[in-house]
């Protein structure tokens, strides 16, 4: 005795998730990536390897260096979206950043972006020192080639994103006056 097939019923094509939309302040925050930030950490290497660690003007300067890197470096995720949007829109995970979505206007970015970066370069120079500051202004440089093109050539992307997190343990010496040995920027630029 046969059981009756049932016929199966037609799938049902794949639905996109549902992502709700997020206020303007959210989304400006999501573009600026600050689950990114983690990789500013490197900042705190000059602070520990130069043993200045338990020096309260020290840990000021590191942390100050640390938050000047984090405001440029979103700076940078809003150049490189809005360089990026159209793209963005047409990839299947991308689309779903703010500004690919229509959560935050272009406008508003192109505004964003500038001001980032004018307050981590401000900072980096009056809180900290002008070699500080170069280097912010060197990062934010690095990070616009990058978001302009280098992304896109072989061997030149890595080479730059090395170079970014080198400029961090750089940056990060410098603010406690300590020596970033060429060993820790060669380690550094390995990684």
């Amino acid at each position: 005795s046969e059981q009756p097939t049932v016929p199966a019923e037609p799938a049902e094509p794949a639905q996109d998730p549902v992502v709700p939309r997020r206020s303007p302040l959210r989304a400006a925050i999501k573009t600026g990536r600050p689950k990114e930030w983690i990789k500013n950490v490197f900042v705190f290497a000059g602070l520990l390897f130069s043993g200045k660690f338990t020096e309260g003007h020290a840990i000021a300067e590191a942390t100050i260096t640390f938050v000047a890197f984090c405001l440029i470096s979103s700076a940078g995720y809003f150049v490189n979206d809005l360089i990026d949007v159209e793209l963005d829109r047409k990839h299947p995970k991308k689309r779903f950043r703010p500004l690919a979505a229509g959560e935050l206007s272009e406008r508003t970015a192109m505004v964003i972006a500038p001001v980032l970066a004018a307050i981590a370069i401000a900072i980096a120079f009056a809180a900290v020192n002008w070699e500080v500051g170069l280097m912010a202004v060197g990062y934010g440089v690095a990070q616009m080639a990058y978001s302009l093109g280098l992304k896109q050539i072989v061997i030149i992307d890595v080479m730059t994103l090395a170079g970014l997190f080198i400029l961090r343990v750089a940056a990060g010496a410098s603010a406690v006056d300590a020596h970033a040995s060429e060993w820790l920027l060669l380690c550094t630029g390995m990684l």
